[in-house]
């Protein structure tokens, strides 16, 4: 993200525009994010959903985007 200063200290709430009970549960490079065919979530209570991972590289939207929906009752785990 061209946004972010170089050699200083800023919160990633400044960059992203999360609602309420949406959190970051992972960050990569997007070098390293290159090198992966596909990203794999899953949730606590079973659901599993895998995705190429070309669908999120390259995004620049403050809201970012939504990649699973996880109902109340539930979590993300990986």
């Amino acid at each position: 993200m061209s946004e972010i200063p170089l050699n200083e200290e800023i919160y990633i709430n400044q960059l992203l525009a999360l609602k309420d009970l949406e959190y970051i549960t992972n960050i990569i490079s997007y070098d390293n994010a290159k090198k992966y065919k596909y990203v794999i979530f899953a949730t606590k209570k079973g659901t599993i959903k895998k995705t190429n991972i070309k669908e999120y590289l390259g995004s620049t939207r403050k809201t970012g985007l939504i990649a699973l929906k996880v109902r109340e009752d539930d979590e993300l785990v990986y």
